[in-house]
């Protein structure tokens, strides 16, 4: 039961491969927490999107779509200038 360099050196790696492991799952665990407070405080970055989402409705004129309370083009005949 001597102690070799061969035996060391796969004690170091099964060491090191619980360090990592564990100090992965940790990072892990509090990412999740992260997000579950963002979402119990503002809710997802998807509804906000959703939230702020225009609907937009083709031009008469030129078929563009358009924000229907947006500002004129520099067409003449712009139908948003009225």
């Amino acid at each position: 039961m001597g102690f070799s360099f061969a035996k060391l050196l796969l004690l170091l790696i099964v060491v090191g491969a619980v360090w990592f492991g564990w100090r992965w799952l940790r990072i892990r665990e509090m990412e999740q927490k992260i997000a579950m407070e963002r979402m119990r405080q503002g809710g997802s970055a998807k509804a906000a999107l959703k939230a702020e989402a225009e609907t937009m409705a083709p031009c008469r004129v030129c078929k563009a779509f358009i924000s229907p309370g947006s500002a004129p083009c520099e067409r003449p005949d712009c139908p948003q200038r009225r």
